[in-house]
């Protein structure tokens, strides 16, 4: 079989119904780098339900309307999208903030020097926005408390569990479908290294994702509260994922309070008040300047043996 042509030519025309394509607006000024964009947005590499490049991106959703796949593009100086399946006009509605045109980087405007080093390589990030709530909620969930890479690990076997391919012509599968993750035996979930209290959220926002998937802003944000298992860590995964909030410091995670103090003072091992006190100068972006600081490259200082992962049944 040959392979797929994820970068496949393109024509700008169209009523943008469907999967004719439709133009979003002009690239902005200073660019548009998809792979920067959106690559804290999915749980990495290999997850079945999304492809990521300097220039296409493209994911597999649940929607109201059922399974959608949208393609964002740059073609030239145009931002396009296009869909497939019976959710592609919801997709489309939602696709200018998913290609992060509504984003205002030029709000953030630092004069320390630390980050305007950094200004050259970010010219393209942007803060995107997931077009349906669920793309961002169900993978953040299997990644409380675990590594990274059991969490992936886990959405990776979930998804080819669920078995099903999105629409369209891109080799990509569904995430798992509400519908059917409630008639899921809890041992399922086990079998693919998510423990009881993960599995017991995880489908608690399944029973939920109509709701979820009908309001946004601050009644989504009120709604998660109220689901059992949804915290700070995920509600600040969902402001910053799928609403794009560019004040929206995520608190309690393991690595990134370290990554940022020693970016701002060389220091191995920080703490959130300490993160957050470094961030206050940039209080409305603290967010946009998370992501300048995880582009550049800084990482926490690792001392003594990893901890191993948990072995999967």
């Amino acid at each position: 079989m040959r392979p797929f042509d994820w970068s496949s030519p393109v024509v700008l025309a169209g009523d943008g119904l469907g999967d004719r394509p439709q133009v979003l607006g002009r690239v902005p000024p200073g660019g548009l780098d998809f792979a920067q964009t959106f690559g804290p947005l999915h749980p990495g590499q290999g997850d079945p339900c999304v492809y990521r490049g300097p220039r296409d991106f493209w994911r597999a959703s649940w929607t109201p309307e059922g399974a959608g796949t949208l393609h964002l593009f740059v073609r030239g100086d145009r931002v396009g999208a296009r869909a497939f399946g019976p959710g592609a006009l919801w997709l489309l509605d939602r696709a200018r903030g998913a290609a992060s045109l509504l984003d205002r980087p030029e709000r953030f405007a630092p004069r320390e020097p630390r980050f305007l080093r950094l200004r050259g390589g970010v010219r393209g990030l942007r803060l995107g926005r997931t077009a349906s709530v669920l793309d961002t909620l169900l993978p953040t969930i299997l990644g409380q408390r675990v590594k990274v890479v059991e969490a992936r690990r886990s959405w990776i076997r979930l998804v080819r569990a669920f078995d099903a391919r999105a629409p369209g012509p891109a080799p990509l599968w569904m995430p798992p479908e509400p519908r059917r993750v409630l008639r899921t035996p809890s041992w399922m979930f086990a079998a693919h290294g998510v423990d009881r209290t993960r599995a017991g959220t995880f489908v608690a926002v399944c029973r939920h994702a109509a709701r979820l998937l009908s309001v946004d802003g601050r009644e989504l944000v009120d709604l998660l509260r109220r689901i059992r298992g949804i915290g700070p860590w995920t509600l600040a995964h969902v402001r910053l994922s799928h609403l794009g909030d560019p004040d929206a410091v995520v608190v309690g995670d393991y690595n990134l309070p370290h990554a940022v103090g020693r970016f701002f003072t060389g220091a191995p091992r920080s703490s959130d008040e300490e993160m957050l006190r470094h961030l206050e100068p940039y209080a409305g972006q603290r967010a946009r300047a998370v992501r300048w600081i995880k582009a550049s490259g800084v990482k926490r200082v690792r001392f003594g043996p990893r901890t191993p992962l948990r072995l999967a049944p």
